[in-house]
This record gives structure tokens, C-alpha cells and sequence, in this order.
């Protein structure tokens, strides 16, 4: 009889912890993890722990890199942990566009819905404050959303805000939490806001059509009324500076959301290019911006700058009197390029940067990651141990902001 002998768990153990090591002494600089032209995030940070009750209200904005979910929810819970948790934040129903995105809320609907978003290259609808839009035109609809189990301790709320096309919009809301329906909403420019008697994990939002036309949701703020950080994710895979720029909703439906601080992390979908127009991008950045604050005078704007990443390459081979056309991945240097256009516009116009591509190792970064099973296959995305890594990075430079 054949024995097979399996390591024991004290080596898988060991095995483990080695892994462990490796990841967290993948390549990047701890002493340049700082935030740049940050002391005014200090100065609101500082104010969130010293005044009993206060809600500090950060948008974090950006790509797939945002979209995912990896990367922001670990600022976001870091973050919580350190200043307190005031609830979930933003959360759109990306199950029911039939794409990815955070799973702490669960989501379904009888209703089948129309589906766009800000990347589009002819949108049918407008992608508003979340980049993605769900429309509906249907007599009814209903539609429901539940924390998970395993998120339910911190993911509670008693304030739920419906973005929708505002005063034009042609369904009649309620809101059902608890076995109690709640009509007669707060209304602001773009959103609805119903306050809840008590704590919930769940509720159905019911439209009835009051009218003609197409009813639009753009997404959910969630509030659980205690102090602490109420931090909203908002990504679009494949988006650029200009997709949110161009969308005539998104600027204008962030005021409804009081930030104190708006987080942009693009540049990766820019760097797509053989040949980048350091000026065009730049004025493409500013459009986006003087949207912003705008909105939004008394935002502080904070710039994050892509990470080292690869770009495909094919080669093309004879192999037994045949061509095979084969791809392979080679370092990516508008990256690079990218990243300065970023910082010069930021210091030109005095507003914060948290540089990723310097603190990650410059130009070598990708290589390390990669290296380290931080980076996905395609040398663009990352790991979720990657994209968490990353999100522990920024959470730790938003706090050490106080110490300016």
C-alpha cells in the first residue's frame, strides 16, 4: 500500500508566514508615503478627532484600480477604525449592470434594467454621480439591498440618500426598512433622504410612475448618524479624467454630498497610449477639477498618481511553416509621463498629491510587485493583496497629515 505523507502543520505554517513576509516587504518606500501639500487634510483630520460628533465626508474617485473595491474599502475601513465609522457611504447596484464592484451589499430586482455608464462612446443616459446608471420606465419597479451576514456589524445605517434625476424624474419613491414604510423624503437638487427611527441592514426602494418619461438611479449614500469618516467609492472600469468631465450630472450631484476631501485616481487608462500630450491632459484635468470645486469651494482636491504597469506587445513567429501571433507584456514608460503631468498640475495649482508610482518603486515597481504575486497577470491590475496593500499605504498618509 502506497502512504502519502502530507508537511505537517507546523511547516504549512511556516510556509504561510514566509508568504506573508514576502508580501509586506514588497518594494516600497516607507519614508516618501507621505502626501504632498497635505496640511490642510491635516487640519480636517485633526478636527475629526478632536470635536465629538463630526462627520468628515471624503469622495474617492477613479478607474478599475476604485471600481473593484479592494483598494478603497481598505482606506475606508482603516480609516473607520482609527476616526470612527459613520456608515457605509456610497454603494451602487453593479450586479444588476451586470459588472463588478463591491459585495458588502447584496442586491436584487423583479425588474430588468437599462444599463450605462460614463466610458460609453455614444451613452444613451446620463452616468451621473457614480459614473453608472441604472434607468427604468417600467409602471413599477422595486428593488432591494442587504448588507451581507459576514458586514452587517459595521455596515448599519438610518439615513438612506437615493441619487435620481431629481425634480424631472417621474417615478414616486418609497422606501420599505424594518416592515415600515417611509414616504415624504428630503428633497436636494439630485437626491432623495429618508431618516429611519432606528438602525437597519437592509431596505426596498419602490417607484411608482407618476408621469412619462425614464426613471434613473445613480446610486446610494448610506449614514449611520455616529461621528467618524463616511468614506464613498467611486469607480469606472476604463475611465479617464474626462469621461467624469463630460457627464453633466456627476459634478453637480457631489454637492449633495458635502466632501471634505475629493480623492482622483486616474491616469492608468491614459497611459494607454504610444504618444501622450502632456498639455491635453492637463487641460483635461482642469476641466474636471474647476467642475469639482465649483460644486464644491470648500473641498480639499487630492491626487493620487498611477503605479508603475505593463502594456501589451505581440510578436509574431513561424512555428512548423505556420505564423502564431503571440502577446507578451513590456514596462509601460507614458506611466511615467502621466504621473509627472499629474504632479506638475498639482503644484501649479496647490493642490495635494499621495505619489503611488515613487512609493512603490518608480519605474521597477511593476517588476517587484509582479514579482510578488501583487500584480495580476495582465501587469496592470493588481492582486487584492495588492490593491489592499495599497489601500493601507494611503490610509496610513491620511493620518500622518495630522502630524503636519
Amino acid at each position: 500500500m502506497i502512504r502519502y505523507t502530507f508537511p505537517c502543520a507546523r511547516y504549512l505554517c511556516l510556509v504561510l508566514a514566509l508568504l506573508l513576509v514576502e508580501i509586506s516587504q514588497a518594494q516600497y518606500n516607507s519614508q516618501l508615503n507621505r502626501i504632498k501639500n497635505g496640511e490642510r487634510i491635516g487640519l480636517l483630520l485633526a478636527y475629526q478627532q478632536q470635536v465629538p460628533g463630526h462627520v468628515t465626508r471624503i469622495i474617492h474617485v477613479g478607474d478599475s484600480h476604485v471600481q473593484g473595491g479592494f483598494f478603497g474599502e481598505t482606506v475606508k475601513r482603516a480609516l473607520q477604525q482609527h476616526f470612527g465609522n459613520a456608515g457605509p457611504g456610497f454603494i451602487f447596484p453593479y450586479s444588476l449592470a451586470r459588472t463588478n464592484g463591491n459585495k458588502d451589499f447584496s442586491w436584487s430586482s423583479p425588474n430588468r434594467w437599462a444599463v450605462d455608464r460614463n466610458t460609453a462612446i455614444h451613452p444613451q443616459f446620463p452616468a451621473g454621480i457614480g459614473g453608472w446608471v441604472i434607468a427604468q420606465q417600467s409602471p413599477s419597479f422595486s428593488i432591494t439591498a442587504s448588507a451581507q451576514d459576514s458586514t452587517r456589524y459595521r455596515n448599519s445605517f438610518n439615513r438612506i440618500q437615493i441619487f435620481q434625476g431629481g425634480i424631472h424624474d417621474p417615478y414616486k419613491l418609497s422606501v420599505q426598512a424594518e416592515n415600515l414604510i417611509f414616504q415624504s423624503p428630503v428633497m436636494q437638487a439630485s437626491s432623495l433622504t429618508w431618516t429611519l427611527p432606528q438602525q437597519v441592514a437592509s431596505f426596498r426602494l419602490d417607484g411608482m410612475l407618476n408621469g412619462q418619461g425614464r426613471g434613473y438611479l445613480f446610486g446610494v449614500n448610506l449614514e449611520n448618524g455616529q461621528q467618524g469618516v463616511l468614506y464613498h467609492n467611486i469607480g469606472v472600469n476604463g475611465s479617464r479624467f474626462e469621461n467624469f468631465s463630460r457627464d453633466g450630472f456627476f459634478a453637480g450631484q457631489t454637492s449633495d454630498l458635502h466632501p471634505d476631501i475629493i480623492i482622483l485616481s486616474m491616469g492608468t487608462n491614459e497611459a494607454q497610449t504610444n504618444e501622450l500630450s502632456v498639455s491635453a491632459l492637463q487641460q483635461t484635468i482642469d476641466i474636471l477639477v474647476k467642475q469639482i470645486i465649483a460644486n464644491n469651494p470648500n473641498a480639499v482636491i487630492l491626487f493620487t498618481t498611477p503605479m508603475a504597469s505593463y502594456k501589451r506587445a505581440y510578436r509574431t513567429r513561424r512555428v512548423k511553416r505556420r505564423r502564431r501571433r503571440s502577446m507578451y507584456l513590456l514596462p509601460n514608460p507614458v506611466v511615467g509621463q502621466v504621473r509627472e503631468a499629474i504632479l506638475s498640475y498639482a503644484a501649479q495649482n496647490g493642490h495635494a498629491v499621495w505619489d503611488l508610482y515613487e512609493i512603490a518603486g518608480g519605474a521597477d515597481g511593476a517588476a517587484d510587485w509582479k514579482k510578488r504575486g501583487l500584480m495580476g497577470s495582465d501587469g496592470v491590475h493588481f492582486s487584492p493583496e495588492g490593491y489592499e496593500l495599497q489601500g493601507r499605504l494611503l490610509a496610513k498618509a491620511l493620518i500622518n497629515c495630522i502630524s503636519k
